[in-house]
């Protein structure tokens, strides 16, 4: 289901982040509970990045964030996407880019609104 990836890729994001910056805590805590559970700060950074960019290439040339990164389903759900920029946000001092990438993101919010103030959910076949 599309929508619970989006929602667990974003929480494994923001969880990643918070263990990258306390690895002391986390590893010894986790080494307390179970001496073969260490997770090592590199891993994290790498699974940050990876993740990261799967984010930022759902993202189409008008700032839409689709809710996966298939170039030929054009498919968003705002409620969803707004938590996909907080990664991208958190990440904005050593990718600013992504700074970018989440101004992209509120003003194609702000041009699809409906009158009363509210948007929808969006669906096609292409870009």
């Amino acid at each position: 289901m599309i929508i619970n990836k989006s929602l667990a890729l974003t929480g494994l994001i923001t969880a990643a982040l918070q263990l990258h910056a306390q690895p002391i805590t986390v590893e010894s805590r986790l080494s307390q509970s179970t001496s073969s559970a260490i997770i090592q700060p590199a891993k994290i950074g790498l699974a940050i990045q990876h993740y990261l960019g799967m984010i930022q290439n759902c993202q189409t040339a008008d700032g839409m964030l689709r809710l996966n990164n298939d170039k030929n389903l054009v498919c968003t759900r705002p409620y969803f996407s707004h938590y996909s920029t907080l990664p991208l946000l958190a990440t904005h001092k050593i990718a600013p880019g992504n700074l970018q990438r989440v101004r992209q993101w509120l003003i194609w919010n702000a041009l699809h609104q409906e009158k009363d103030g509210t948007i929808c959910d969006h669906e096609g076949d292409t870009l």
